[in-house]
């Protein structure tokens, strides 16, 4: 971990002292390198494929509210009256 902070410290200094341009005789500068290096990079995938999966989840679930707002207000409703009419039984006898 020391080496890569250190690794990345040397490359960032060679960057900015040198504007970015070859410092080892390659035809890839210092930034194009980390670039692709980052691009090839598989950290963090699973992270976002799990993110992307639970906004879709989130987003079907607050579609199927949306589409039966009514039929669940009325099953509410339904239910709210069965239990009065329960209570008003169970007090009248």
């Amino acid at each position: 971990m020391v080496q890569e902070i250190q690794s990345a410290s040397t490359e960032i200094n060679l960057v900015v002292k040198g504007g970015g341009l070859p410092v080892d005789g390659s035809n890839e500068s210092v930034m194009a390198r980390r670039v692709m290096e980052f691009c090839r990079g598989e950290e963090g995938q699973d992270l976002v494929e799990y993110s992307l999966l639970m906004a879709f989840i989130a987003m079907m679930a607050l579609g199927l509210a949306i589409g039966l707002q009514g039929s669940l207000a009325n099953l509410l409703v339904s239910i709210t009256q069965k239990l009065s009419n329960a209570v008003v039984q169970l007090s009248a006898s």
